[in-house]
């Protein structure tokens, strides 16, 4: 599947959650792309779910989502920035 035109589609709250932690859009394609195309993600016991997290810059996106019917169903989005001493 190809994470930069596949259809998204979200649960209800995931527009608002985005909107309030600064998630874009392409930053959950960036992390789909990356998890799908062999990073680092977990997955739920009956692998219908996955968690998957990719920095970008001094941001890091986590996309909780599942796949279905040739599309990505985005459950929950997190963010958060990374700050090191040594970029200061």
């Amino acid at each position: 599947m190809d994470f930069k035109t596949a259809d998204l589609k979200y649960a209800e709250g995931v527009a608002a959650a985005m909107e309030e932690r600064g998630v874009r859009e392409e930053d959950i394609r960036a992390v789909l792309e990356y998890a799908e195309g062999g990073g680092d993600k977990l997955r739920s016991e009956d692998g219908r779910r996955c968690l998957a997290r990719r920095r970008l810059g001094s941001f890091s996106a986590c996309v909780e989502y599942s796949l279905e019917d040739g599309a990505a169903l985005i459950l929950d989005v997190y963010s958060h920035i990374v700050k090191l001493a040594a970029d200061e």
